[in-house]
């Protein structure tokens, strides 16, 4: 069974993230977990959605599960594959190496972002994403979102790349959304 996630020294305390009861299976980057976990606590009063956290794990291949949602409930970890964007991988082996902050790179950004609102947009529905630190910092500006997109798919032997936007399957992309939208916290590093 596993623990309560959240303690409160007081009711009028602030929500302390604990990392000890995350990731049970230990398929997040321990590092990666923890700087997490500590932005969480650090910026507790801006994130709004309180309910996910996720991690996106650039270093790893494209085909593999690299999006980690961990429900704070509970401390269940879903996973599922993410597309990284043309600019971060020009010669489309699976890998990123490239990441950038610049508008039309079409290259994935590094660091936290804090989820938006949604709209209906070119790839149906979609997630802002406000970038919070120096590497993601434009890209609201840049449209950098969470969308669906056929061109992630387990069946195929090399998914496809985005703009920069972490697209995931158009099968997964309804229940990401209603969980992580207005105000959900998102790690992506390498």
């Amino acid at each position: 069974m596993l623990a309560v996630l959240f303690f409160f020294q007081t009711s009028f305390a602030a929500t302390k993230l604990e990392l000890k009861n995350l990731d049970q299976q230990h398929l997040i980057q321990t590092s990666a977990l923890k700087s997490a976990v500590e932005f969480f606590n650090e910026h507790t009063d801006e994130i709004k959605n309180k309910n996910y956290l996720s991690v996106i794990d650039y270093s790893k291949d494209s085909q593999e599960k690299r999006f980690f949602i961990i429900d704070l409930k509970n401390g269940e970890v879903e996973s599922m594959q993410v597309a990284h964007g043309k600019g971060s991988d020009p010669k489309h082996t699976g890998r990123a190496k490239i990441f950038s902050n610049t508008a039309k790179t079409k290259a994935t950004s590094l660091g936290f972002f804090l989820t938006g609102g949604t709209y209906q947009g070119d790839h149906g529905l979609s997630l802002r994403l406000n970038g919070k630190s120096k590497t993601n910092s434009n890209a609201y500006d840049r449209a950098i979102v969470i969308h669906g997109a056929a061109y992630v798919n387990e069946k195929l032997k090399l998914i496809g790349r985005s703009w920069g936007c972490p697209a995931v399957a158009e099968d997964k992309i309804k229940n990401l959304v209603s969980k992580l939208k207005d105000g959900s916290l998102i790690y992506a590093y390498f």
